[in-house]
């Protein structure tokens, strides 16, 4: 477990006590799966609303993991899909479906594409129109918005609970580095109560960069890595089929370029989906400069990735990915989308 400063105690009290229900988001993977196995056991008498937006190009075993999940540890979860408005400016409703009815064909992506045009580094939307915004309007639409939201970020993670700029914006407000980590552990409903009992500067109470979504980072607060999650999984029945460079979403333009090679040499048929959208909508809303969207880095298209991966060895992606001694120079293991896209 990574040797951080937790305040499960104190901070959990003050959110458990005040909440009548605490919404959880399930990406899918392993260590969001380990946190709603945490939470359920940690606070047997909450009552937890589990959410999980499907985008359509999930990975199979990733819903087959969410379904285990579902029935092994009771949690009633909630699916959910996009359901995308093609007028301009009308916004991202959402549906309930379930393991059998959830898309399995990018059908909830296609429409958001049809609409937007083609997601990638530039116009990083998919993540933001597919699952935060569906899950806010079944929040909405159930009276749940503004309830506190856990989100499934490690201790190991730093930079995907608390971004760097708002890292510096609290260092900025005199806080010590120890006491940033400390506050993005803290859900922001409550940060005038964790201000008065922590010293904290007054006009950390007034600023409001922090608030919107009421997150809260239960595995980050209380100290958990990626060791701890596996450890767990290790010691389950079942876990989650899909090794650390599959990611559950199946060709996501945030993996590194070794991850995409790998997977088009030992599963082509993963990039038909995204060689269709750039065909059919790559003139749907282009770049600034006019020039039409791909998915990848560099501008580049699905068929290049797969062209530049033709004459590469599966064996040796593998050591570059997964190298025994884990060097960082050639190790490629957490780079990009490594497990899930988290919401939010």
């Amino acid at each position: 477990m990574v040797n951080t400063v937790t305040r499960e105690g104190r901070d959990m009290k003050i959110i458990m006590e005040l909440e009548d229900v605490v919404v959880v988001s399930f990406s899918g993977g392993k260590t969001s799966g380990f946190m709603c196995a945490m939470l359920i056991k940690k606070y047997p008498n909450v009552k937890f609303v589990f959410l999980f937006a499907n985008t359509g190009q999930e990975c199979e075993e990733t819903l087959e993991f969410v379904k285990e999940c579902d029935e092994h540890f009771d949690l009633n979860v909630v699916w959910l899909e996009a359901v995308i408005n093609p007028i301009k400016g009308k916004g991202v409703t959402h549906k309930v479906v379930n393991f059998e009815t959830a898309s399995r064909n990018g059908e909830p992506f296609e429409a958001h594409i049809a609409k937007s045009g083609i997601p990638n580094e530039t116009y990083p939307q998919c993540s933001d129109r597919l699952k935060k915004l569906v899950m806010e309007d079944y929040k909405k639409f159930n009276g749940l918005s503004g309830k506190t939201h856990c989100i499934g970020m490690r201790a190991d993670e730093p930079n995907r609970a608390l971004s760097i700029d708002k890292r510096k914006r609290l260092l900025s407000l005199g806080l010590s580095g120890k006491e940033v980590y400390e506050f993005a552990s803290l859900n922001d409903r409550y940060k005038q109560t964790f201000a008065v009992l922590n010293n904290l500067p007054e006009n950390i109470v007034k600023d409001n960069f922090l608030s919107g979504y009421n997150l809260w980072y239960p595995l980050f607060a209380w100290g958990y890595d990626k060791q701890d999650v596996n450890d767990f999984w290790e010691c389950m029945p079942f876990t989650l089929e899909l090794e650390e460079h599959q990611g559950n979403c199946k060709t996501c333009w945030k993996k590194s370029d070794k991850k995409l090679w790998l997977l088009a040499v030992e599963e082509p048929e993963k990039f038909e989906f995204m060689k269709r959208m750039e065909k059919e909508y790559q003139h749907v809303n282009p770049n600034d400069n006019g020039v039409d969207r791909v998915f990848f880095r560099k501008h580049r298209s699905a068929e290049q990735i797969m062209a530049e991966a033709d004459n590469m060895d599966s064996k040796r992606l593998r050591a570059m990915i997964y190298g025994a001694e884990q060097m960082t120079m050639f190790n490629d293991f957490n780079s990009g989308c490594s497990e899930s896209c988290e919401a939010y």
